[in-house]
């Protein structure tokens, strides 16, 4: 008889989602992801430290060696700038989008790269704290009992965020997609995910694109969160009760973050250097 082999621990993958066109900063000289926000130490000394590379740190922090980066193909300036990603500690893998319509297409136009993986995402223009949220709803996954894991925080009432309603033992009730009343929920703004909800979005996606779920409207990656809940997918939230994040893909949000982050030296967000 054969002996059988020992089973391989499973790795992450990142995914960061870049099909956008930035229309809420335009115009820019450069994508969004681009934008300086603060520095980075290196062996040179201070360089500047660009929007991404928080997420990017946060995603090499959780033991993610290698990254997606769904891109749209006219950012080539973001190629030329990241490269193989070895200067920041990750082994990157550019997969090009045309003008992709909402972050659910974008996700599953890389469903050949996806669908047998792991995920830890973030959104390329969020900053948020604790650094090591991303290594936290990972352990959790790693855990088995979740397909889905959001990564959730304190939100101001007036923020336009995807909120998750959550009962007193913190369990998921449902996720309410940039609700008008601005609910004190806390909102989500990070996942892990396994092979069955990348699935399930393509799946979803099929539906929704033959006229079957909401025909017609805008398509938020928090419409197939709620609709995987629905059908009996298991989503988890991770609250982080101190924690925060600020969306810098805004003009607001950005005068903040470089209001926070700004300064040389500044470690808040989990510079790795």
């Amino acid at each position: 008889m054969t002996a059988s082999l020992p089973l391989q621990p499973v790795e992450p993958v990142g995914v960061i989602p870049g099909g956008g066109g930035a229309t809420r900063l335009a115009p820019l000289p450069f994508s969004k992801e681009l934008y300086p926000i603060g520095f980075r130490q290196t062996p040179a000394g201070p360089r500047p430290k660009v929007i991404v590379n928080y997420l990017l740190d946060s995603l090499r922090a959780a033991g993610v060696r290698r990254v997606f980066w769904l891109l749209d193909k006219r950012k080539a300036d973001v190629l030329a700038y990241f490269g193989s990603g070895a200067e920041f500690g990750v082994r990157l893998g550019f997969v090009p989008t045309e003008a992709s319509p909402s972050v659910v297409h974008t996700l599953d136009g890389a469903w050949e790269f996806l669908h047998d993986r792991h995920v830890l995402f973030g959104f390329p223009d969020i900053i948020f704290e604790p650094a090591e949220a991303l290594a936290q709803l990972w352990a959790r996954l790693s855990k088995g009992s979740a397909d889905v894991v959001l990564g959730a925080v304190p939100a101001a009432p007036d923020v336009i965020a995807d909120r998750v309603e959550l009962d007193a033992a913190g369990r998921l009730l449902r996720v309410r997609v940039k609700p008008l009343d601005r609910a004190a929920d806390p909102a989500w703004i990070l996942a892990a995910w396994t092979p069955r909800f990348t699935r399930f979005l393509r799946s979803w996606l099929e539906r929704n694109e033959s006229g079957s779920a909401r025909p017609g409207a805008e398509l938020y990656l928090g419409h197939v969160i709620e609709a995987a809940r629905q059908d009996g997918l298991s989503i988890e939230v991770e609250t982080f009760s101190a924690g925060c994040f600020i969306d810098a893909g805004t003009p607001d949000g950005l005068r903040i973050a470089l209001e926070r982050y700004g300064a040389i030296g500044d470690t808040r967000a989990g510079d790795p250097e």
